[in-house]
């Protein structure tokens, strides 16, 4: 009789191989949300040089309303995706702010975080434990973006779904993160990959999304490197929609019901 040990690694590369084969599926049925994704990028060339006419105060107000708009609704193209819908142009924009509210309370508690880190511990000397406080940021609430469609809620309670899901699936969450990032020792100079690394685990996923989509700037920026961000936007979109089919595999069932299902599958 195997161990449940085999048998709970057997049953979590099973939820691998169904994650990876719903996500393959989910962004083919809506390969017209890339298009989107794609517009949101000449939209943000645009608005960036405008809202700075306002002054630098009203003008950040105003990109960060933009983004919490944007990450929503990029959100909201992720979760039908994930729950297999199909979504057309005219759904995806009469759903602009069905994630607005959740998504502008993570964003906002993650900014005062990163204002408070930056507060205590904006000396040199401190950058570790402000590197620390990142870490811990990243790692406890790392599945805020899959809470927000799923289980959109007040901040509280999604910040501590965030953290009770970590604390019952952290190896199953984040061994695909290590295998995804593990080319990049192999290959990358050890100082490149290891600022890579630590850039990586010290951002929040939703710094992670717009960052992405702010790396090109203006709108001749974006079409000139028109395919790279192709590639950029749907294989981010993938890995998206990879994170919340194993998100929903994850926390809907717990490590002894894993280990009962495959004994008797």
């Amino acid at each position: 009789m195997k161990s449940d040990f085999s048998l709970l690694i057997q049953a979590t590369l099973k939820i691998y191989q169904e994650s990876l084969l719903d996500a393959f599926r989910g962004v083919s049925r809506n390969w017209r949300m890339i298009l989107v994704h794609l517009l949101y990028l000449v939209l943000i060339g645009l608005l960036i040089p405008l809202s700075m006419m306002f002054g630098s105060l009203a003008g950040s107000f105003i990109l960060g309303l933009f983004f919490a708009v944007l990450l929503g609704h990029y959100l909201m193209t992720v979760s039908g995706a994930v729950e297999g819908d199909v979504l057309y142009f005219e759904e995806a924009k009469s759903r602009a702010f069905e994630l607005f509210s959740p998504t502008l309370s993570a964003l906002f508690a993650l900014f005062i975080i990163q204002i408070l880190s930056s507060s205590l511990f904006g000396t040199p000397e401190k950058y570790w434990l402000r590197t620390c406080v990142g870490l811990f940021v990243t790692v406890l609430f790392n599945p805020i973006p899959e809470v927000i469609y799923h289980r959109p809620s007040t901040m509280t309670e999604m910040f501590a779904t965030s953290f009770e899901f970590i604390r019952e699936n952290f190896v199953e969450w984040f061994f695909p993160v290590v295998v995804f990032l593990l080319p990049i020792f192999l290959f990358m100079p050890s100082d490149m990959a290891v600022s890579l690394m630590l850039g990586y685990f010290t951002s929040d996923p939703l710094h992670i999304i717009s960052s992405v989509f702010l790396s090109f700037g203006g709108v001749l920026n974006v079409l000139l490197s028109l395919p790279l961000l192709l590639v950029m936007v749907t294989l981010l979109y993938f890995l998206m929609v990879f994170r919340g089919q194993l998100y929903t595999r994850l926390s809907g069932s717990t490590r002894r019901k894993r280990v009962y299902q495959q004994r008797h599958s």
